[in-house]
């Protein structure tokens, strides 16, 4: 883990945390509320959520391709 640790809130957004963690190049972040650790999101975790957003939209890869 990295020193100091970073952590988010349990009501924060998928896409806050992805954030936070892309730009602090970390694979897991700690969850926690009233400085109380609740739980931990993961690189997965993220990337789980996106493919079930993503799994039934019609855009194709090319779409996104620079």
């Amino acid at each position: 883990m990295s020193s100091p640790l970073i952590t988010i809130t349990s009501d924060s957004h998928f896409g806050n945390a992805a954030d936070l963690m892309n730009s602090r190049k970390i694979r897991k972040l700690l969850v926690v509320d009233d400085e109380q650790v609740v739980g931990i999101i993961t690189i997965t975790d993220l990337i789980n959520h996106f493919v079930s957003c993503v799994k039934n939209e019609p855009n194709k890869l090319s779409s996104h391709m620079m």
